[in-house]
């Protein structure tokens, strides 16, 4: 009856869903149908999974022709790689495709899925809190985020829209473990996919944190019921992450730690969890005792401190706040932070013109929300007011985490929705008493869908910089160039860090520099080649890469990065003037489409 009714709620949002999926399709030529991707995460991520499906070792997480001639090891782990796999699987064997065109096909098509799936988890995960006309709203906004679709694109095989499909399920169980009738069943689930969560990425951590937190802050209300639950949430996590680290791990690497890809140091988490847990368990009557209960509070307080202060002497407090970037050159962060709008805030006080509209766009719908969930605590009473608080301070974490880094914007909307369709929902019922009752319940919801988006657009376009761009490189004709001036042998290439992996996608070339934070040594490699001044320094670099071939796109916006002209040019800047040093050859024009690039022959 439960799945019959969330179907019938969710036609109208699936609809709106796949719409939005086609309209950007269509908007953008239908690239999907064109052997193409979406940013260079996708291409890096199909190139993984063709390794594997090459070498057949899971534990080889080694990318050789990347950071040439050293090969780079990425940061991400298996489960994308294994979705992406069992949905070419049937392909191959069912519509004959080679293994090529099904990871490609299966790439493409894995993220819309997930959408699908994740609009579904968002309406049973709002059940206990909104009545049906509430959870339809809910998911017409829901389908309505553009943000959200694009981390479900048609086209992105990525980990984000995975990481936000586990963290609304997680969000549905943590409102039910710390209502009424939770379930033991529940709790186990819920530590197993934050474990499930964290295997994927450890950002995982943060909606874990949230769920532990939700759950202690639980037994703080309400005492001796809620240590079981607690209890199974950790001990599932503790086990979950500790299966999930030897699939990931050949042996040799159990004890390798990292802050940036499940590692030990994740699992040490979850048994501070359980720690904190077991010592509810091991004083039941001081917490049936409210005279008992602050003392042995503080003791169990005292007790989980000094566990959690050894382990942060053994790791370190600032490589535990810093995250996946604890380990990153201080020069990459510097560098290459600037190009990577991903972890650039969403909200950037010295740049307004350009970041506050894409807040107001992706995040306005928090001057509604937030105050919506305020009065949602005042009114409701018992579990239902411990959700909304919940609810509440969710999404203040994940706005805080979103203005410091765009990437956590989903998380943010995932947050608040909820409060955002109790706000057109109570909007709605105000105006049945008039007679807009009929024009509201469409018109209300259409409003609520685009309004701050339009109103971010419009903010964007009368500020943006009229300045004509110039015409970037079409990287899959410039990939097909390549192939077809150096056909002989495969060529090591210095070329600008974002166009590493779909050149590894369309080449049998190798590359130095990639985007990814591992890849410091070639980024800066690279940064430093073609934005050197001095040539025998730029040569020692070519020469210890053993760079055969540097390729530049003249309208590319990071070749601003390393123009330099004057009494003491760059060495790219050399290059476009046809004055490159002795040691590179002429300019070998490659003929695209649009953008104008050059490919240099190295012989250092």
């Amino acid at each position: 009856m439960l799945a019959r009714r969330l179907l019938a709620l969710a036609l109208l949002p699936l609809a709106l869903l796949i719409a939005i999926q086609v309209l950007a399709q269509w908007r953008d030529g239908w690239f999907a149908m064109d052997d193409r991707f979406i940013g260079p995460d996708a291409y890096m991520r199909t190139v993984r999974v063709l390794d594997l499906l090459d070498s057949g070792d899971w534990f080889d997480n080694v990318i050789e022709r990347s950071n040439a001639p050293r090969g780079e090891v990425l940061h991400w782990t298996r489960p994308l790689d294994v979705l992406i796999l069992a949905g070419a699987a049937p392909l191959t064997a069912i519509a004959g495709l080679n293994w090529r065109d099904a990871v490609y096909l299966s790439g493409t098509l894995v993220s819309p899925l997930l959408h699908i799936l994740a609009l579904f988890a968002f309406l049973w995960a709002l059940r206990p809190l909104l009545d049906e006309r509430g959870l339809l709203l809910a998911g017409i906004l829901f389908a309505a985020q553009f943000y959200l679709a694009f981390q479900f694109a048609i086209g992105r095989p990525d980990h984000h829209g995975l990481i936000l499909l586990l963290d609304i399920v997680l969000l549905g169980l943590a409102l039910r473990l710390i209502g009424p009738g939770a379930r033991m069943t529940q709790a186990l689930a819920a530590g197993g996919l934050a474990a499930l969560v964290i295997w994927v990425s450890v950002e995982g951590l943060a909606i874990a944190a949230l769920l532990l937190s939700a759950l202690a802050a639980d037994w703080v209300l309400r005492g001796r019921e809620t240590v079981a639950r607690g209890w199974a949430v950790a001990a599932s996590l503790g086990l979950g992450l500790a299966i999930a680290l030897l699939l990931e791990r050949p042996p040799g690497d159990w004890g390798n730690i990292s802050h940036d890809r499940l590692s030990l140091l994740h699992l040490g988490y979850a048994g501070l969890a359980l720690l904190a847990w077991s010592l509810a368990y091991i004083w039941p009557a001081a917490w049936q005792r409210p005279a008992l209960r602050g003392s042995a509070l503080l003791a169990g307080l005292a007790i989980g401190g000094g566990a959690l202060a050894l382990y942060v002497q053994r790791y370190g407090l600032p490589a535990m706040l810093a995250g996946p970037m604890a380990e990153v050159h201080p020069r990459v962060v510097a560098e290459w932070y600037r190009f990577n709008k991903e972890v650039s805030p969403l909200l950037d006080p010295g740049d307004l013109a350009a970041t506050l509209p894409k807040f107001i766009a992706h995040l306005g719908m928090a001057a509604i929300s937030l105050p919506a969930m305020v009065l949602a605590i005042q009114r409701r009473r018992g579990h239902l007011r411990a959700c909304w608080l919940l609810l509440l301070t969710a999404a203040l974490i994940a706005l805080a985490l979103a203005l410091r880094e765009v990437r956590w914007s989903g998380l943010a909307q995932v947050f608040l929705l909820p409060g955002y369709a109790l706000a057109a929902a109570w909007l709605i019922a105000a105006l049945s008493r008039t007679p807009l009752r009929l024009t509201a319940r469409t018109l209300v919801p259409v409003l609520f869908a685009v309004s701050f988006l339009v109103l971010g657009a419009l903010l964007r376009r009368a500020e943006s910089d009229a300045a004509p761009a110039t015409a970037d490189c079409d990287l899959k004709a410039m990939a097909e160039a390549l192939n077809e001036a150096y056909p002989d042998r495969p060529r090591r290439i210095a070329s600008f860090i974002f166009y590493g992996p779909e050149l590894l996608y369309r080449t049998p070339h190798a590359v130095i520099a990639t985007p990814y934070h591992r890849n410091a040594a070639g980024m800066l490699d690279v940064i430093d080649l073609l934005g050197a001044d001095d040539m025998t320094r730029a040569r020692a670099i070519a020469a210890r890469r053993g760079i055969d071939l540097i390729v530049i796109c003249h309208g590319n916006s990071e070749a601003d990065k390393y123009r330099r002209d004057g009494a003491r040019p760059s060495l790219l800047t050399r290059l476009e003037r046809g004055d490159g040093p002795g040691w590179i050859g002429p300019p070998r024009p490659l003929a695209l489409p649009g953008g104008r690039a050059s490919a240099f022959e190295a012989s250092p």
